[in-house]
């Protein structure tokens, strides 16, 4: 015969506040098989000026699980390395909470060819600087977009 268990109040799951939870409405994810490198800790930390919560994967397919399973309501900046970028794109490209995509490459031509198709791809870099830039100018227009609909509500 099989028991079954109640949850008693002592061993219910709690939700706590830690490190991983996002009270913002961007978040930054980056994908790169390198992320760990000194350069692209350097850079995620000026990134953080822009979009403070910051999640790295060096897996890609536990980052496509990380973005399936955030919410539609929230919005998801991408860095994708060009070794996972035509692998993944296609999968999350038509996700509501993907807002947008840039892909670090060393062949900035041939991405940009290629994310035509994607109209999420907002920047194909081939510099950290280039990237940093390119993010920050563009989140700061999000913002900007976001403060005229909170207006004219």
């Amino acid at each position: 015969m099989a028991s079954t268990v109640q949850p008693s109040p002592s061993n219910e799951t709690i939700p706590s506040i830690g490190k991983d939870t996002n009270y913002e409405t961007y978040s930054l994810i980056w994908l790169d098989a390198s992320i760990y490198s000194e350069e692209t800790l350097d850079t995620q930390e000026k990134l953080r000026l822009s979009i403070n919560y910051l999640r790295t994967f060096d897996k890609l397919d536990e980052c496509e699980k990380y973005i399936r399973s955030v919410s539609s309501e929230d919005r998801i900046v991408l860095i994708i390395s060009d070794h996972f970028s035509q692998q993944l794109i296609p999968n999350i490209h038509f996700f509501r909470q993907v807002s947008s995509i840039y892909i670090y490459c060393g062949n900035k031509e041939f991405h940009q060819q290629w994310g035509k198709q994607y109209s999420k791809i907002h920047g194909v870099c081939n510099q950290l600087n280039e990237l940093i830039n390119r993010i920050q100018f563009d989140q700061s227009g999000r913002r900007s977009h976001e403060a005229d609909e909170a207006l004219s509500i």
